[in-house]
């Protein structure tokens, strides 16, 4: 009888079980989130030490002894920018021979190798802004490591294999850079959208091979003279680690910072040099299984007032995961797509809106019209107000992640004070998106959203492009320039 009795139980379990698991069966993708109820999170917001060293050298640092490790950054805003035509190549060879050659105490593997018996690691790596040097050690080894970077800022050893070697391994990665759809429609993004400007070059092995060791010399000597920064966090020596790049830039103290005379990269320069660019559609013939379409339009800095309505309008239409229009409407409903999405980048100066769907190279045609379709003034405007209320909730929480740990925290607030936030840019950023109306989202979308103002750049299959229309499109190949 006991025996039955519980038989007869796991029998009703089973049954329940199987019924809410074959109901998600025929559920789509995505129903199972659209109903669930946002509460909004609430915490507090970490503080990050700041303080200028010098007038050259701003200093930002977190302390924990939670563990015994130690995290630097060591930054100097010398990057592609500051290049003079030189070859925007240069600040990428600069670390490479600055990791691999070491000090002129410590040459090439006696350096790396040091601080690998440490335990330690060690990075180098520049953009278009700047090169930055980090590591990670433990605390108690602070002093040797600290005294490995002095040796290696002051007296870097210029080694010839290590730019042999950095050129080579930069060749070999533009010969490898057409294998994936998306590595080539987001580079020819880059392209168009800063086409005629040093911002929208793209390394290559005819200018690698130019540079001398002495162009590195060169700007390594500039790059010392620009605005710096150090950041640190975990378990340090406050007062060691300030004292030491304190020395290693004190020329710096009676110097006024050298600022690039850098190119203008506005809103409004890069909104008109897309549209006068005569073609709607630029089309890269490629052999691909997988296709994509991607389309860009120029956004406002960061630190606009536009900026919060921007955030939730993207997280509607493309932003949102599976609870926005692009998944619901290409992949959930139509099953054309993996990924679609979209997605704002902000900067100091500007920002750029990229949409994008992967898709077979068969459903092109179909997910280039969805994705118009979406991208559309009719779409925007009916936008309900319960959607823009749950995107504000969903947004307000992921806005914690900021928060994840000590690096990030850092990381974020660099960033910030760099696109010139103000100063009390996250203690409001919640506040602030709460203010954004409907009629805000509304705006923001037909001036910045719309198809109409966007680029379409779309990589396909030779075969593929056939089919599209060739009225106000220009087709090339991956490595062809932009015109």
């Amino acid at each position: 009888m006991k025996l039955y009795k519980i038989s007869q139980v796991s029998w009703k379990i089973y049954l329940l079980f199987a019924f809410i698991f074959g109901f998600s069966l025929l559920a789509a993708p995505g129903d199972f989130v659209k109903d669930v109820k946002i509460e909004e999170l609430e915490f507090k917001i970490p503080e990050v030490t700041k303080t200028d060293l010098n007038s050259n050298l701003k200093y930002y640092s977190i302390y924990s002894d939670k563990f015994p490790i130690t995290y630097l950054e060591i930054s100097l805003y010398a990057g592609e920018a500051d290049t003079d035509n030189k070859g925007i190549e240069i600040p990428q060879l600069l670390g490479e021979v600055l990791k691999f050659g070491g000090s002129k105490n410590f040459p090439e593997d006696k350096f790396t190798g040091k601080l690998e018996s440490l335990g330690a690691s060690f990075s180098v790596s520049s953009d278009y802004d700047k090169i930055s040097i980090n590591l990670s050690y433990l605390s108690r080894d602070e002093e040797t490591v600290l005294g490995l970077v002095s040796d290696l800022l002051q007296n870097p050893n210029y080694s010839e294999v290590a730019l042999a070697n950095g050129k080579k391994k930069m060749t070999e990665s533009i010969q490898r850079r057409n294998e994936r759809t998306e590595t080539i429609a987001f580079r020819k993004a880059k392209e168009l959208f800063y086409r005629g400007l040093l911002a929208g070059r793209i390394s290559q092995v005819a200018s690698i091979e130019k540079i001398k060791m002495d162009d590195l010399k060169e700007f390594w000597e500039k790059a010392k003279l620009k605005k710096k920064r150090i950041s640190v966090t975990g378990l340090f020596q406050d007062k060691k680690i300030k004292e030491t790049f304190g020395k290693i830039f004190s020329a710096d103290t009676q110097n006024k910072p050298q600022d690039s005379k850098r190119e203008v990269v506005t809103e409004s320069a890069l909104a008109k040099s897309l549209n006068d660019y005569k073609y709607k559609n630029l089309l890269i013939t490629k052999d691909v299984n997988q296709s994509m379409v991607l389309m860009i339009g120029a956004l406002p800095r960061h630190n606009d007032p536009d900026f919060y309505a921007m955030q939730i309008l993207d997280y509607i239409i493309g932003g949102g995961g599976f609870n926005s229009y692009m998944m619901q409407q290409i992949r959930v409903d139509k099953g054309l797509a993996y990924s679609s999405t979209s997605y704002p980048v902000f900067k100091r100066e500007h920002g750029i809106l990229y949409a994008y769907t992967l898709t077979k190279n068969q459903s092109l045609l179909q997910v280039h019209e969805l994705m118009k379709e979406i991208l559309s003034e009719k779409t925007f405007s009916k936008i309900s107000q319960k959607e823009i209320d749950d995107a504000k909730k969903s947004i307000n929480n992921q806005f914690v992640f900021l928060f994840l740990n000590d690096n990030r925290i850092l990381e974020n607030q660099v960033r910030f004070d760099e696109d010139e936030m103000p100063e009390n840019y996250l203690k409001d950023y919640r506040n602030n998106m709460n203010k954004v109306s409907l009629e805000d989202i509304r705006r923001v979308g037909k001036k910045y959203f719309v198809f109409e103002n966007l680029k379409t750049i779309i990589v396909s299959s030779p075969d593929a492009l056939k089919n599209f229309s060739s009225e106000n499109s220009k087709t090339i190949q991956p490595e062809e320039n932009i015109e």
